[in-house]
């Protein structure tokens, strides 16, 4: 019985000691994954594959409270729609179904861009990608879109200048004259003027 006791107390340390950095989870309820996550794992999560339904709230967890994330993988998620004051804006709007939410990953309160995030695959349901989700984003270098992305908002990638040799779908319909791209991404990416990306006329 004591060497049982030792052995489990040793097992026990050793864990503690561990820091789990690569990460697979599964979110049956959208707006809930700040339960899955300890204040201790959260810290330390470097790599995070999500399954199932999520929201902006849960976007919002991710941008404010997963400090060292680097790679993101979101393609076996459902995007639900939200409607409140707590998902990733610091009012009430409504936030769309499949669409990556407003300010993803830019704290507009502060004025905080995410610097870490380097790598992003985005749900396979997407066909939206909202203003300023991606903005100032330095650290991104791979975005893998779907095939039923159509519409990027304004500023949505824009000073994400790592992401100069990424492959972005064509017919994407871009909100805004200075729309989301930066000109290194125009030039080397998408044929800005003219079949590869819409604008629309917001007058």
């Amino acid at each position: 019985m004591e060497l049982k006791r030792l052995i489990k107390k040793k097992l026990i340390r050793i864990l503690k000691k561990k820091k789990v950095t690569d990460i697979s989870i599964h979110v049956e309820i959208p707006g809930t994954l700040q339960t899955i996550f300890t204040q201790n794992k959260n810290k330390v999560v470097t790599n995070l594959t999500i399954l199932g339904l999520i929201d902006a709230r849960d976007v919002k967890y991710i941008r404010n409270f997963l400090p060292r994330l680097s790679t993101l993988d979101l393609s076996g998620v459902t995007i639900k729609a939200y409607n409140g004051a707590n998902g990733t804006c610091n009012y009430s709007i409504l936030y769309p179904a499949d669409e990556m939410p407003k300010n993803s990953f830019y704290d507009c309160y502060d004025g905080i861009p995410n610097d870490v995030l380097s790598s992003i695959i985005l749900p396979t349901s997407l066909t939206r990608i909202g203003y300023s989700a991606f903005f100032k984003c330095t650290s991104l270098e791979k975005m893998l879109l779907p095939s039923t992305i159509i519409y990027f908002d304004s500023l949505a990638v824009l000073g994400c200048t790592k992401l100069a040799n990424n492959q972005f779908p064509y017919q994407l319909i871009c909100q805004g004259e200075a729309c989301t791209f930066d000109n290194s991404i125009r030039n080397n990416v998408v044929d800005y003027e003219t079949t590869a990306v819409h604008k629309i006329n917001t007058t």
